[in-house]
């Protein structure tokens, strides 16, 4: 080993080391490999004529004196090399190494209770060697990730790990690993760790510069822990997502939204508790709704709320709302080092592939066979990678993204279900479902949300810029539909689910019947298919494809309907995955002459099990498929059943039986839904009362509940047909029980229809409905009327009639407790323009309790979509109104312009929180001020500081310590430097102030 450097002594340079190694620690956990490391890096270094100094398992005092004992010896000539094995971190953009008594809660003071890197690393160079060399084999957990094996040369001036540049000498600095990350500990077949086994084999080479044998350590190290690196490559080149209709075109994961709600409640536990006790459908049905307030959590956050020591969190969400494009996301942002640092690896497995096409029955499984089928089929794998996998396990750096537990067939792969089993017993993991078909329990359960109303515009925005070069004008096209998909209620709510936006943008752009005023979702997969089909005539050159409909349809009769009839199969077998055996099973029930494959698979509903990429690329014959999306099956089965129905023989009965069987079934219910739409195109038709009579025929369900469920929604896909005489029978029957469930205050029973009702945004606004609500919200009972209002309460209605309007805001200005709480959760639910106009009225109530409530209602609507109208009002009051309303205004105003309101909005407020500062009431400016800081933490500008400081120097004494700590707040929140500078002038001025307690505010908000 020679280092880099010159020396003017014509003295042979001496070799001293200092070895450290600790694994038997006192108080914390032990480790396998420090005592290995450091006896053979001390033979080593002796071998090539190092005086050492060998320490095993010291305390914090002891490595203190030996430090200093250590620092007397050294020279200017020496070669210095510092080595240290066990136990490290980082705390404050600091490396410590934990001594052998570092206590239980030493995290609390790392400066007391460890030893500091850069110490040791200053007091060796006070007496400038030759050559400084420390080796850190050791975790460094607290602190922003960094590349694998970092070398710093201070010499060159990187200051990446916080040691001390030294420019007076050569200095090397190598980590076993990366910031944020964690050292592996050797295993029972290895006595060293990864690093240092790497570094015993290099170091002893004669006449190779030391930066050049860290290299060779790092590449050996990285090489051993290739499995690591082979997924977090793959998962950084997947950086986008393919759109489902348009391959070609991709969004960047960085434009990707994900909203998660975390569902909090005390309650939870229990009343899952209590489900198990009942049958086992009502558990699925019970699932479909997440019980509890919903919060929302940034991704990042997670795995904060697990209190227990293995991760286990459960992501539920409906049909298309982004469940996959979740464990994308995460995965992609993990290998980038963006999220959980903490995770050497994450596994990402979509479900519904592990089948029996690709898992024998017959094998019993490991993790790591499903790692190298699913992850690593491309990478040569040695025994060195499968127990650096296992080591992996055993110290809980592996996350597991296990994604479609709806799609798993564990019946059909018993030994594959037992160790998927195994993995979510012992292992941290992520499992994403479909409501209905999750029974499992988790530590944390989330829920993907689906789009906010600013995820569509910004949406539908980057879609058309996408196509600029297609559309002459993209940008009126934006405004266009987005005009289109907020005047359709129907339509606006379908478009928070991700799929459906790019549907129904996809759709806008081919589909010249789509811009009408009513969209149900089967109406929109119709509109859908059509342009799928138009596509694939044009690739088939075929003429006048512009031609209406049914021209296009018929033109595309066989591929439809073998697209149905293998959709029809695949939901029998409940599976997603399409084996070449169905395919051909499919095409001989049909009677259909398919020489090639390749028209009816390349149509573009369906997809290759192998590679992601659409199929009839390769041999399609020889391949495994599944459906686009899941709902796309589900809609192509629907039609498959529907073509049943029509039929007068053996095949109706095979549809009646059908449904029958799995009519209160939670896996089969968007199959239903689109049946219902389907009839509804043509009421006349004989299907469409033969569906309905088996719905509402035997066998039923006895209680009715379910039964109730299914009418909902069913009837919700066919409100277009309103005036028919099945809509209205079913209309009656859902009043109905929407009066049993108020009649009853049965906890039960609102859960089931309640979940039914938010799935069913156009039965809400029809009047039949609103109409039955009010009158329950009239109830004399009080009691009665506290459970319409909480039945209401999670109801979102978007076309609210004036009369059911004008209840709830009465019922929040005049009633009070349980019944003003769920007025004002419903009014949330609303939030239309007629409920801002009642509440900005009720600011100018008499009573001052009106007041305050209605600027309470004010601030849950305005923080969920802030308009003009609302802050004005709110001015107006802050202005003119009673002292207590005027503060309550203040901080009204202050949560709204918190939330990312529009730039007029907050420009209007801020002016007028900075004349609230000079209020002739302290409790007035106080608030003002507080508004203010909650601004100038999520935005600081310079007119929010201009303005802290002008009081700072001219206000009241209270006021004044109350800027104080608003200033440092904002400044602590990495605000622009030029309000940085102003603030810090300030405040080192405050500190001279005549009122000690605003010197001391000053003081506390400098430090």
């Amino acid at each position: 080993m020679a280092t880099t450097g010159s020396s003017t002594s014509n003295t042979k340079p001496r070799k001293l080391a200092l070895v450290i190694g600790i694994g038997e620690y006192e108080h914390v956990e032990k480790l396998h490999s420090p005592g290995n490391d450091a006896k053979g890096m001390s033979k080593a270094l002796k071998d090539i004529r190092f005086d050492v100094t060998l320490m095993l398992d010291p305390t914090r005092v002891e490595i203190e004196n030996n430090v200093k004992s250590f620092k007397k010896s050294i020279e200017k000539k020496d070669t210095v090399v510092f080595y240290f094995s066990g136990h490290g971190t980082e705390w404050k953009n600091e490396n410590y190494l934990l001594p052998r008594d570092f206590p239980k809660d030493g995290e609390l003071d790392f400066e007391k209770n460890a030893i500091k890197a850069t110490t040791v690393l200053n007091t060796f160079n006070e007496k400038k060697p030759w050559a400084t060399i420390f080796l850190l084999d050791c975790c460094r957990t607290y602190s922003p990730p960094n590349p694998p094996l970092g070398i710093e040369n201070g010499a060159s001036g990187s200051e990446g790990n916080k040691l001390q540049r030294i420019n007076y000498a050569g200095v090397f600095i190598a980590f076993a690993c990366g910031r944020g990350k964690n050292a592996l500990d050797g295993n029972k077949n290895e006595p060293n760790s990864l690093f240092t086994k790497h570094l015993l084999l290099h170091i002893k080479k004669a006449n190779v510069d030391i930066g050049m044998i860290l290299r060779e350590v790092r590449s050996a190290v990285e090489e051993e822990s290739k499995v690591s690196l082979h997924i977090r490559q793959k998962y950084l080149r997947n950086n986008t997502i393919k759109r489902i209709v348009n391959e070609t075109k991709t969004v960047p994961i960085e434009q990707c939204y994900v909203n998660l709600a975390i569902v909090e409640t005390e309650e939870q536990h229990e009343k899952e508790k209590e489900l198990e006790k009942r049958h086992k459908d009502e558990i699925l049905i019970a699932y479909e709704r997440i019980h509890g307030v919903k919060t929302s959590i940034d991704v990042k956050d997670i795995f904060r709320k697990c209190k227990d020591q293995q991760k286990k969190v459960l992501v539920l969400g409906r049909a298309g709302i982004g469940k996959s494009t979740f464990c994308h996301y995460v995965t992609y942002h993990w290998a980038k080092q963006d999220l959980w640092c903490e995770y050497e690896l994450v596994v990402h497995i979509p479900l519904k592939k592990l089948t029996c096409d690709y898992y024998r029955k017959s094998k019993d499984y490991r993790p790591f066979d499903i790692v190298k089928k699913e992850c690593l089929y491309d990478c040569d794998i040695s025994e060195e990678d499968e127990e650096y996998f296992k080591q992996l396990c055993t110290i809980e750096k592996v996350l597991w993204i296990f994604d479609g537990y709806d799609e798993f067939l564990p019946h059909a792969l018993p030994r594959l279900t037992k160790v998927f089993n195994s993995i979510l017993e012992t292992q941290h993991h992520i499992l994403t479902s479909r409501p209905y078909a999750i029974q499992l329990p988790h530590t944390i359960q989330l829920e993907i949300i689906g789009f906010t109303d600013e995820n569509i515009t910004n949406y539908v925005e980057l879609f058309f810029d996408q196509i600029s070069s297609q559309t002459p004008d993209s940008s009126g096209e934006t405004k266009t539909i987005l005009q289109y998909l907020k005047s359709n209620s129907s339509v606006w709510g379908v478009a928070h689910i991700p799929l459906n936006l790019e549907l129904i943008c996809s759709t806008w752009c081919n589909s010249k019947g789509f811009k009408k005023k009513a969209l149900t979702l089967t109406a929109l997969y119709h509109e859908m298919i059509e342009y799928f089909c138009r596509r694939h005539l044009r690739k088939k050159g075929v003429k006048e494809i512009d031609k209406n409909k049914k021209y296009v349809f018929r033109k595309c009769r066989k591929e439809l309907k073998f697209l149905e009839c293998l959709a029809f199969r695949v939901m029998e077998s409940h599976s997603t995955i399409l084996s070449p055996e169905m395919l051909e099973k499919t095409e001989i029930e049909l009677d259909l002459t398919v020489d090639n494959y390749e028209p009816i698979l390349n149509f573009g509903i369906l997809k290759a099990y192998d590679d992601n990429k659409t199929i009839g690329e390769h041999n399609p014959t020889k391949q495994q498929h599944y459906f686009v999306h899941l709902s796309f099956q589900e809609y192509f089965a629907a039609r498959h059943l529907l073509r049943l129905l029509t039929d007068a023989g053996e095949d109706k009965r095979v549809a009646t039986d059908y449904i029958n069987k799995h009519k209160y079934e939670q896996r089969f219910l968007p199959v239903l839904i689109f049946t219902a739409g389907l009839t509804a195109k043509s009421p006349k038709d004989p299907c469409f009362p033969t569906f309905w009579k088996t719905i509402q025929g035997e066998p039923s369900d006895l209680i009715g509940l379910r039964h109730a469920a299914l009418i909902t929604e069913l009837t919700n896909e066919i409100m277009d047909q309103d005036k028919s005489p099945q809509c209205s029978e079913n209309l009656r029957t859902i009043c109905h029980w929407l009066r049993i469930c108020v009649d009853k205050q049965n906890e039960h029973i609102t859960s089931h229809l309640s979940q039914s009702l938010q799935r069913s945004t156009s039965l809400l606004n029809h009047p039949d409905i609103q109409k039955t609500i009010l009158d329950l919200l009239m109830a004399t009972d009080s009691s009665k009327r506290k459970h319409a209002f909480f039945l209401l309460s999670d109801l979102t209605i978007s076309q609210c009639s004036m009369d059911l309007l004008g209840r709830i805001v009465d019922a929040i200005l005049a009633e009070g407790g349980d019944v003003r709480y769920y007025a004002r959760r419903a009014l949330q639910n609303i939030a239309t323009k007629e409920a801002s106009k009642y509440l900005i009225d009720a600011l100018a109530h008499a009573d001052k309790e009106v007041q305050s409530v209605a600027c309470d209602a004010l601030q849950e609507i305005g923080e969920k979509a802030p308009t003009q109208d609302v802050t004005d009002a709110l001015i107006r009051v802050l202005k003119n109104g009673d002292n207590d309303v005027r503060r309550r205004v203040c901080q009204t105003l202050g949560k709204i312009c918190a939330n990312e309101a529009p730039q007029e909005i907050v420009v209007a407020v801020i002016k007028a929180l900075i004349d609230a500062l000079a209020d002739a009431d302290k409790e007035v400016q106080s608030a003002a001020c507080d508004a203010l800081r909650e601004i100038g933490e999520k935005a600081p500008t310079q007119d929010v500081t201009d303005a802290l400081i002008r009081i700072l120097k001219n206000g009241d004494n209270d006021v004044r310590r109350r800027v104080c700590q608003t200033l440092g707040k904002i400044c602590a929140n990495e605000a622009p430097q030029e309000i940085v500078a102003a603030v810090m002038k300030a405040l080192i001025d405050a500190l001279a102030d005549a009122d000690k307690q605003v010197q001391s505010a000053a003081c506390d908000a400098l430090r």
